[in-house]
């Protein structure tokens, strides 16, 4: 589920707890934290699948017959050749964001710019005039709106409180 607060989580699982009881009753059974956004313990940095087997399983079908040593040399050879292509394009990007991360921050920051920042203190920032007033810390890299806290890509409002702040720069935020 894609909800960043537990509390919007509670308000959505509720809906469908009301709707299809059987299918919140086999969501429970297969542990929340497993599958949710807000109830999840670690960090996500914006990813939400967890299934690389599915994944793997599926790039190695025709070498999945092959004798166990020739399938571990297609992997090695698999994992080689994806490691050289991210390598080649991290070493091209004109920044330290990758493509996905930069297209996010643009996005935010045209929002950022319409927010309203008033500082607490060193770290910390009341940031209003979105969707929800947030109190922002940028040395946790923590925002009550919960998107920064889990995804750890800046939010909007974090983006705003730091553009407040004298030499701080986005590579700084994450």
């Amino acid at each position: 589920m894609r909800a960043y607060r537990v509390s919007e989580f509670t308000t959505i699982f509720n809906d469908i707890r009301i709707q299809k009881p059987e299918l919140a009753t086999y969501l429970e059974k297969i542990d929340v934290r497993l599958w949710s956004r807000a109830n999840f313990p670690g960090n996500r940095y914006g990813i939400m699948t967890s299934n690389i087997a599915e994944s793997m399983n599926n790039v190695l079908l025709n070498a999945r017959e092959y004798p166990i040593a020739c399938l571990l040399d297609e992997l090695r050879k698999l994992i080689s050749k994806w490691f050289m292509r991210r390598r080649e394009r991290a070493m091209s990007q004109p920044t330290l964001f990758t493509p996905k991360v930069e297209k996010t921050l643009k996005k935010r920051t045209v929002i950022a710019n319409t927010l309203y920042v008033q500082h607490i203190d060193a770290h910390r920032s009341h940031v209003n005039g979105g969707e929800l007033a947030c109190v922002v810390d940028l040395q946790q890299m923590r925002c009550t709106f919960c998107v920064y806290n889990i995804d750890k890509i800046p939010c909007e409002h974090a983006l705003a409180a730091a553009m407040k702040h004298p030499n701080l720069s986005e590579e700084t935020l994450i």
